[in-house]
């Protein structure tokens, strides 16, 4: 019994493998007839007949769990990627590729699908190459340099876990991060985690009969349930669209940022900030939102401006996107950083060259250099809850060529608050322009420098005084030389107006309630001074403030700009004289404690040789902007500008109200500005105080001995009824310190002593005391 039953069930077992491989090859016929194979590329993998033409990769959920993307195109089902064939195709994922899930690309042909390789190794490992692939792995804001020692050289003794981890990644991603898609075609990519998994090198009956019965889910190398997750989508090739080259003048010019070691935030691309952001209309009583952060691509955003709508009222929301008039400072700083980390975020600079003309028609090549950041916290970063948070933030530094020989002649930085004119309520001033051979600007071999500001990321031509930018009585703009240095260079450069989201009028950020809250508006639409910046931007930099005169007569008074000069000797024909005036909140110099700037300063020049004249010089001052800083003319003080003590120098000062100038004689140029100076009052004294000087005052008086004693004896009763502090002891004291004014008179008259400084001591004792 025991012998046939084992016949028997080795006979079952043979019987139903036989019969599986029927049914498989019936249904391999069948599937080669209608919809083909799977081919993979493992040689060791035997192909995979589709048992369901519909769904042949047996996919367990409809929604993809990550952002698929092929050049910056988000790839959704059924999406159609144009691109150029001999491009260098990128793709990418966020989560990244060493997330939980593992991808394969499959092209769909005759035959049914194809495996294709996701991957072509590098040929090279260059110094350089490796540093470009560290800084897009890691973004800007890491310093890689051990990085680069560990893969490079193989020192990674000093290496935490974690570092070794990262740099393990980085090794991946470096010699397997060339992607492949060569041909056009239907392409699936498959997702799949890897669950309950066996080897497929188990040649044994089970595994085969494993693989025959559950075909698809053995083919992903494990076994399991919702695993699998498709994208179909098309890839067409087109014609080459030639890209207008950077302008050499650009790529010369171009400034090097030199970042805060604190700062969260550096120039990005737009592109990464539109499509993790919402897009709202804020028309209209209540705001609407257009597209939601999911929805919301590239593409889509340009289409919508193309097509000719008013997005004037838009608005990107980028850290709460589905909540409106909203910001959410840990969100935004979270998926800044993931965007960073995925290679969604790249570092990106937007140029633009034109040209402009000063109101005497001296013409300039201006160079304009735009940063886009996601976010400006500078309230955050100054631990500040009056100043501004909000999303988006264009920042800008301005070069300006002579036309005719392309020499550098000035550069314009948008520094912080010295963005506009003095006109509107939030005190916005010109911008910060200083001459391109001026010794405040910071050159890096060659290249000039720009101190982004913590937070706000103003732009400085220098470090400041102990790092420091001051720009209000309040806080002030942090800068540093240790932070991260972004250098310019040809792959981070990109013309800002010949693409479609140049054209975008609304914020780049949401339309929050909170005071700075809101979004700025694009490159082509700030117009913070009045005028747009894009297209004016002589009248931003204040150029037309720049005044030369030539001497063409003899002539001792003449008016330049709007300053006076009175020359006690005549001037000689040809004599220059050259007025540079900044309208601009002044952060440099060391100064008094009693001493405000006025947020205007004249750089003086002359072909005279100092010393050698002397001239009265007079400078315009504004009724209504002293009445801001609650001054009067009187408060009005010249100040000289000494820049080998680093220290504002004032002089000697005449007051002319019905000129509105305040005027000083001087025999040498330099820099000058106008102050308002107002002395501390001293601060007031206690009773004890008071009481304390009382007795001194009686001491050092020319009383003879007794009428001392008994001044003393009495200001010592009076203190005590005072420090008593009630309602009887104050009435009593009150009848005392009466009666000791009187008895001052009295002595006063008669040993004709001077008791002036007593008497005006008791009167303060007595409001004091009367008032406790």
């Amino acid at each position: 019994m025991t012998k046939i039953t084992r016949y028997t069930l080795y006979g079952l077992i043979i019987t139903l493998t036989l019969l599986t491989n029927s049914l498989y090859l019936i249904t391999k016929v069948h599937a080669e007839a209608s919809c083909g194979e799977i081919d993979y590329l493992d040689t060791y993998r035997e192909n995979l007949v589709i048992e369901d033409c519909d769904d042949p990769f047996n996919v367990t959920d409809d929604t993809f769990p990550v952002v698929f993307k092929i050049n910056d195109q988000v790839v959704n089902e059924g999406s159609v990627v144009n691109v150029v064939e001999s491009d260098d195709l990128n793709y990418y994922f966020s989560p990244p590729r060493f997330s939980p899930y593992y991808y394969q690309f499959f092209i769909h042909t005759d035959l049914g699908y194809e495996e294709v390789p996701m991957y072509t190794e590098r040929d090279s490992t260059s110094e350089t190459e490796v540093r470009n692939a560290l800084l897009e792995f890691f973004g800007p804001e890491t310093d890689t340099e051990i990085y680069f020692k560990a893969f490079f050289y193989g020192d990674n003794d000093s290496l935490t876990e974690e570092e070794k981890e990262m740099e393990n990644r980085f090794a991946n991603y470096f010699y397997k991060d060339i992607p492949v898609l060569n041909n056009e075609g239907e392409y699936v990519l498959l997702a799949y985690t890897m669950q309950l998994c066996v080897s497929l090198g188990e040649e044994n009956w089970f595994t085969k009969l494993k693989q025959y019965l559950i075909p698809t889910v053995y083919a992903m190398y494990c076994s399991g349930e919702d695993t699998a997750y498709t994208i179909s989508f098309t890839v067409q090739f087109g014609e080459a669209e030639e890209e207008e080259a950077i302008d050499p003048l650009l790529l010369e010019y171009a400034p090097i940022l030199y970042m805060h070691e604190d700062e969260t935030y550096f120039p990005m691309n737009i592109e990464a900030f539109v499509e993790g952001s919402a897009l709202w209309d804020r028309a209209g009583l209540n705001d609407t939102q257009l597209r939601s952060a999911t929805d919301l691509t590239m593409s889509e955003f340009e289409s919508i401006i193309e097509s000719g709508v008013d997005t004037e009222d838009y608005y990107l929301a980028y850290s709460d996107p589905d909540n409106n008039k909203s910001i959410d400072l840990d969100t935004a700083r979270e998926k800044y950083q993931n965007s960073l980390y995925t290679g969604l975020a790249t570092t990106t600079v937007y140029v633009h060259k034109m040209e402009d003309s000063t109101e005497d028609g001296t013409e300039y090549i201006v160079l304009q250099y735009w940063f886009f950041y996601a976010m400006n916290n500078w309230g955050e970063s100054i631990d500040s809850v009056t100043a501004n948070n909000h999303e988006g933030d264009w920042e800008s530094v301005f070069v300006f060529l002579d036309k005719d020989t392309e020499d550098p002649k000035y550069v314009a930085y948008s520094a912080h608050l010295n963005d506009g004119d003095s006109s509107n309520s939030f005190k916005q001033y010109d911008s910060v322009r200083r001459s391109w051979s001026s010794e405040e600007i910071t050159k890096d071999n060659g290249q000039i420098v720009s101190f982004v500001s913590l937070g706000s990321h103003a732009n400085y031509p220098n470090n400041g005084s102990e790092g420091v930018h001051q720009v209000t009585a309040i806080t002030g703009d942090n800068t540093s030389l240790d932070g991260f240095h972004i250098n310019s260079n040809d792959s981070f450069l990109s013309n800002v107006v010949h693409d479609m989201w140049s054209y975008y009028k609304g914020l780049w950020g949401a339309d929050a309630f909170v005071f700075g809250g809101d979004g700025p508006q694009g490159p082509q639409f700030i117009d913070l001074t009045g005028q747009l910046r894009f297209s004016e931007p002589i009248i931003w930099a204040g150029l037309n403030n720049i005044k030369e005169v030539e001497v063409s007569n003899p002539i001792n008074y003449l008016k330049v700009g709007d300053i006076q000069f009175d020359f006690l000797d005549t001037l000689n024909p040809g004599t220059t004289l050259n007025i540079d005036k900044h309208e601009e909140l002044i952060t440099f110099g060391q100064r008094s404690e009693s001493t405000i700037m006025l947020p205007t300063f004249w750089d003086i020049e002359t072909s005279l040789e100092n010393e050698t004249f002397e001239v009265e010089v007079s400078l315009p001052y504004s009724e209504e902007l002293l009445s801001s800083y609650d001054a009067t003319p009187q408060d009005l003080i010249v100040q000289f500008y000494n820049k080998d003590t680093n220290y504002w120098e004032p002089q000697l000062t005449n007051i002319n109200q019905a000129e509105s100038t305040a005027s000083f004689t001087t025999s040498h140029f330099s820099r000058y500005a106008l102050s308002v100076v107002k002395e501390e009052p001293e601060p007031e004294l206690t009773i004890d105080e008071l009481f304390e000087q009382l007795q001194g005052a009686v001491r050092s008086s020319d009383l003879r001995s007794l009428p001392k004693y008994l001044l003393k004896q009495q200001i010592q009763l009076i203190k005590k009824f005072v420090d008593r502090d009630t309602k009887s002891s104050k009435k009593v004291a009150k009848k005392l310190l009466n009666n000791l004014e009187k008895k001052l008179k009295l002595y006063e008259r008669l040993y004709r002593v001077d008791l002036v400084e007593a008497k005006d001591l008791v009167g303060e004792i007595k409001d004091k005391a009367y008032t406790k």
